[in-house]
């Protein structure tokens, strides 16, 4: 387990956090795991000598399922650009991190682990692959590649479980947080411009950057669980200051919009879904159905491409309990900003992670991202064979 569980049972408190998180590992522990033409507008003469012509091959015509090269499939963890993927697939001692053209259908090794890969990310303009893998139960060991596969930067961690987050302001940086047995944590920043692994004080493990050296995170009350919390403010290795945003049960950030999901009103039937600005300023809202939990309430998967200003969510179609509901969700897109507006991409569809290409053309779709959703068919693809 990495990133992608750990930021789920951010909005828990304490004594919830580490029963599900404890809950997840022995779960885990038992498992095996038509082309589109873009040209330059024609100049104001009619002149079009020197003119540019980008051709993309639809999603449709992509090569699909991918064929792995060696042991067995894994996820893809991400997209390296609008036409090609990363992949791992598992060996009996070890894992192969494969790069895939969808439109060549050809697979290219990036590098060989000795040991299994548990996570792997890449940095905010997808220069660098940040991998972690485990040759213990007691040690994470965490590599940065570049996209040739040569190491930049490596350390190993005494954990139980770790977590990365890359820093959207410093593409040479991450976070490490390192968990022991009994849940106490400890902090790293990893600089591969210098090579460093620094030590850092945060308060809180689950965190999202908001600036180079500036974190935003829930406040829980540990001597008092509640399904909400206050947000608050770090300057790595400084005091926390608790901003005026209250009733709060997840966040994330993105580069330049804080996102916020609130319960609305006294009858608690709505989510509240806020975007601010760095400044904490509102920027845009909506409000969706949510469904309850054990630990409080489902925060469907979501997905944001910032330079597009489009935020894609699961809805339910009503609110409910998680357990019993069976109507299935809408895939809707939001744009945030100054324009605004509202379009359904597929009604009826499970809530599973999602992930967009830079274009925003497809999605990544499931658990281990095995599919791909076509924005413009609205059909899914399966990218492994089964």
């Amino acid at each position: 387990m990495g990133v992608s569980f750990l930021k789920k049972i951010i909005h828990l408190g304490l004594p919830a956090r580490l029963a599900l998180i404890s809950l997840i590992f022995l779960t885990l522990a038992a498992c095996s795991d038509s082309k589109n033409i873009k040209t330059q507008p024609e100049s104001p003469t009619g002149d079009t000598k020197g003119k540019t012509q980008e051709v993309r091959m639809a999603v449709e015509d992509w090569k699909l399922p991918i064929q792995v090269p060696e042991g067995e499939f894994y996820k893809v963890f991400g997209w390296l650009d609008d036409s090609k993927l990363i992949f791992v697939s598992n060996l009996q001692s070890g894992s192969n991190l494969y790069s895939y053209s969808l439109e060549k259908g050809e697979s290219s090794l990036i590098l060989q682990t000795d040991h299994p890969i548990a996570e792997v990310s890449l940095n905010y303009d997808r220069t660098m692959i940040l991998v972690h893998t485990s040759s213990s139960s007691y040690e994470a060991i965490v590599n940065i590649y570049d996209l040739k596969g040569d190491i930049v930067s490596g350390q190993s961690f005494p954990s139980t479980e770790l977590h990365a987050e890359w820093n959207p302001y410093k593409n040479d940086t991450a976070l490490i947080v390192a968990f022991q047995d009994d849940w106490s944590f400890r902090a790293y920043q990893m600089d591969t411009s210098d090579k460093t692994v620094e030590e850092v004080l945060i308060s809180e493990p689950f965190v999202e950057w908001i600036g180079e050296n500036k974190l935003a995170y829930l406040d829980w009350n540990d001597e008092s669980p509640s399904f909400f919390a206050p947000l608050a403010i770090q300057e790595i290795g400084g005091s926390k200051e608790t901003v005026k945003l209250d009733h709060i049960y997840r966040i994330e950030s993105y580069k330049d919009y804080l996102l916020t999901v609130q319960a609305s009103g006294t009858d608690l039937e709505k989510a509240v879904f806020t975007f601010y600005d760095k400044k904490f300023n509102e920027v845009n809202s909506l409000e969706l159905p949510h469904l309850s939990s054990f630990s409080g309430w489902l925060v469907p998967y979501m997905d944001f491409i910032e330079d597009k200003q489009r935020f894609t969510v699961f809805e339910p179609l009503k609110s409910g309990e998680a357990d019993t509901y069976t109507e299935g969700f809408t895939l809707a897109v939001y744009q945030v900003g100054n324009e605004t507006g509202r379009d359904v991409i597929m009604e009826g569809i499970d809530n599973q992670p999602i992930l967009s290409s830079p274009s925003g053309r497809a999605y990544l779709y499931g658990f281990r991202f095995e599919r791909i959703l076509n924005i413009e068919s609205k059909k899914i693809f399966n990218l492994i064979q089964e």
